[in-house]
């Protein structure tokens, strides 16, 4: 086997050199429209890529130590990640600032969520465009689902935590009004695991037929429980 000729090549880069890292970043961050976002006893989170940016940690040491000039408290950094606290009435000017690459907040309560809330697996499966680009919505399907629960309404893992009833997640169409329960269970000791999931389902495919079945119950209920939603599909039973 003639193999064809290699020729070895070296690449040399010429990186911009920032002789003053902390300088360079209090003057950057400071150029951003920042008044009256960071306000004292808020959080914000902040993170940084560290790819092929060799001083990271020095970047980052001396964001932090621009946010808590500006304002912000409880700033906390680990390697490329740093959390910071911000009010939640500045987090749609904070998302909306081109500067920023990704923020997420750690904690929610009832009183910040909207009434309805579309799952972020909706834009990361790029559903909403194939909604508005190719008129695809989930007409026609029916998705069938295992879990342990869907309406046992649970309380909320820890107290103060958001959470929703099975009723109040179809007035807030969170889920639709008709879904197909073959069996549920275990109550009172499910978590509603399978509500939660068909909450996903319906943001991503919202005029999909929901079918639901427990498969915590017996010992056959995870073996027979998908031909028992694919019979349900097929024959109504």
């Amino acid at each position: 086997m003639r193999l064809p000729r290699l020729y070895r090549v070296r690449q040399k880069l010429n990186p911009p050199v920032v002789p003053d890292i902390a300088a360079a970043v209090n003057s950057e961050i400071r150029k951003l429209p920042l008044a009256g976002r960071l306000t004292p006893g808020g959080r914000v989170a902040v993170t940084g890529g560290s790819r092929g940016v060799v001083n990271i940690a020095a970047i980052l040491r001396a964001t932090c130590d621009t946010l808590k000039a500006l304002g912000a408290t409880n700033v906390r950094n680990q390697g490329p990640l740093v959390s910071a606290r911000v009010p939640v009435s500045a987090l749609g000017k904070l998302a909306a600032d081109p500067a920023l690459k990704y923020a997420r907040s750690p904690l929610a309560t009832t009183e910040t969520l909207p009434a309805k809330a579309v799952s972020q697996g909706d834009v990361s499966l790029r559903a909403d465009i194939a909604r508005e680009e190719s008129a695809v919505d989930g007409t026609g399907i029916t998705v069938g689902l295992l879990s342990d629960s869907f309406a046992c309404n649970p309380p909320a893992f820890l107290p103060g935590a958001p959470t929703s009833s099975k009723d109040q997640d179809v007035t807030n169409d969170e889920l639709p009004s008709i879904i197909n329960i073959l069996k549920d269970g275990p109550c009172p000791d499910g978590t509603d695991e399978g509500r939660a999931m068909l909450q996903l389902v319906h943001d991503v495919a919202p005029a999909a037929g929901l079918s639901f079945a427990t498969a915590n119950l017996l010992y056959m209920d995870m073996s027979d429980g998908p031909r028992r939603l694919i019979r349900f599909v097929a024959v109504g039973r």
